[in-house]
């Protein structure tokens, strides 16, 4: 998008006040000043695109709103906008206002506004009626209201702040998530609370486009919020990015709501989904069901072995040693151990291993159950990472789920052909499939990038319609996989890996597209640096 350079005076007065908070005023605050691209992009998504805006009719409100104005970026950003649009100058300061909590904030949006205004030719009145509509104010206590606008616009970058890393709400923020326990948990996101104050002053046809952290798509606090949204005002556009745009570690993204709309709404993790780009894969086949026994350990079990875990000790372990298979430690079909170093429980390893008979209790029920044939696949990565553990021998940490088929040793059941770990493996090393969990488990990573899958999801993947070339699948897996020999062998077993990618991508019948963006993801799969892998 072109933006008019007779803004510039007005833009650097944006950047002039931003740069003179320090990042630890910012960060008591939980205010993240936009970057002027994100500015461009959400006001141009909230209001129309480009030249198709002109052809079908660009949306534009009579009113719009920043109630965390900062220093007016966004405002600045729909002024230009509207101007782009044919707005007249005049008539696009009118339709301006914000509030912030920050008197210096307030000065520094009515200077901005003024700074606009000279450079537009805009009437002296007009420009003292626009200053006089940016105030000093907390949002929460005193939420935007449409006021007899026929359409109202609710647009920027609420502060962003989570009781979960230590941060001190306001009192005013802890009243308001108390007022609405139906909507909030006590862990939700400073950001959402102002989706919600922001949304009750709305009426029909109005839109409101805040940037929030992509956290809230799959919080659990805020779960009563996205509830009530979705059918009252579902988001009908949204933007999303995998840079951190701000000086906060945040990943964020951007909805636009629309309160009333008729568009059917999708859950907001499939906005952001889709906003970060990646197939849109629909599969309709049979779930795994009752077929798949999955199982993860939790904190017991982790500090479990862990108290016990010590060194192999010679050059092979004892017969009744488990090895200790850590996230860090496995790639798809094969496993690092004996081979490379790793780190679990806060310590370096070269050969982890534990004494069933050391354990007790609980976590040694759940270490016996995993003494059979199984497959290890890690979470928080941006493919499946199978790893079949033929002998019954390996033991998986957090975040490691292991799994094996339900079906009878007799062969067929009654939910169809038997399923052997070659099976499963081929499956989850299926392109379309990871495309399919990355959208319906999007947000429940550490990582956005990445996909957390868990154990009681696996039932709910869909089964490739194609048996035969699933079989061939299986059949070059069993033929030629490997747990691991050597490090050399590693290269063998990652070209099975892409032969048997290829064959499920076709078991699935999904297009080439799909296949090439599975092997980019592969090639930037990251490697926990040593002393993270395996840690909780």
């Amino acid at each position: 998008m072109t933006v008019p350079t007779a803004s510039s005076a007005a833009w650097d007065l944006v950047a002039a006040h931003e740069q003179s908070a320090s990042s630890d005023e910012r960060a008591a605050r939980g205010a993240w000043y936009t970057p002027r691209r994100v500015v461009d992009t959400v006001v141009e998504l909230a209001l129309g695109h480009g030249s198709a805006a002109r052809e079908r009719g660009a949306w534009i409100p009579d009113r719009v709103v920043d109630p965390t104005c900062g220093a007016g970026a966004f405002l600045l950003g729909v002024l230009d906008r509207l101007v782009a649009l044919g707005v007249e100058a005049d008539a696009a300061l009118n339709r301006v206002g914000g509030t912030d909590i920050d008197e210096g904030a307030v000065a520094a949006c009515r200077d901005v506004l003024e700074a606009w205004a000279a450079q537009h030719g805009v009437a002296h009145a007009v420009v003292v009626a626009a200053q006089a509509r940016v105030r000093q104010a907390d949002a929460l206590a005193a939420p935007v209201m449409s006021d007899g606008a026929q359409t109202t616009l609710v647009i920027g970058n609420p502060p962003f702040a989570t009781p979960l890393r230590g941060r001190v709400f306001p009192p005013t923020a802890v009243e308001f998530r108390e007022q609405h326990r139906d909507r909030f948990g006590p862990y939700a996101d400073l950001a959402a609370l102002h989706v919600a104050a922001a949304i009750d002053g709305l009426r029909i046809g109005d839109r409101l486009a805040l940037v929030l952290p992509q956290s809230v798509v799959s919080s659990r606090d805020v779960q009563g919020l996205r509830a009530e949204l979705d059918s009252r005002a579902p988001v009908v556009a949204a933007w999303a990015t995998d840079e951190l745009v701000f000086d906060a570690n945040v990943r964020v993204w951007a909805p636009v709501f629309e309160v009333g709309a008729s568009e059917p709404s999708e859950p907001w993790r499939l906005s952001v989904a889709d906003a970060l780009g990646g197939p849109v894969v629909h599969l309709d086949g049979e779930p795994l069901g009752s077929r798949v026994t999955a199982t993860a350990g939790f904190r017991d079990e982790y500090y479990g072995v862990a108290e016990v875990c010590r060194e192999a000790q010679g050059i092979e372990r004892t017969v009744s040693e488990l090895i200790v298979a850590t996230v860090g430690s496995l790639d798809p079909l094969w496993s690092w151990w004996g081979i490379k170093p790793t780190t679990f429980a806060k310590q370096r390893w070269d050969r982890p291993v534990v004494d069933p008979a050391a354990l007790d209790g609980r976590v040694a029920r759940w270490a016996e159950q995993l003494r059979r044939p199984k497959i290890l696949l890690p979470t928080q990565s941006k493919i499946f990472e199978p790893v079949i553990d033929h002998d019954g021998s390996m033991v998986p940490v957090t975040p490691v789920l292991a799994l094996w088929p339900s079906d009878s040793p007799a062969g067929e059941s009654s939910a169809g052909p038997a399923l052997t770990l070659e099976h499963l493996a081929a499956m989850l090393l299926a392109p379309p499939l990871v495309a399919w969990s990355r959208r319906n488990w999007f947000g429940a990573a550490m990582s956005t990038s990445a996909i957390k899958l868990p154990a009681a999801g696996l039932a709910d993947l869909p089964m490739p319609p194609d048996r035969t070339t699933w079989d061939s699948a299986a059949s070059q897996i069993a033929r030629r996989g490997s747990v691991s020999t050597s490090d050399r062998d590693h290269t063998e077993v990652a070209e099975l890996v892409d032969e048997v990618a290829v064959l499920m991508n076709a078991a699935y019948a999904a297009d080439e597209s799909v296949l090439e963006w599975w092997r980019t993801r592969r090639r930037k799969q990251p490697r926990l640096k040593p002393d993270r892998v395996g840690s909780i």
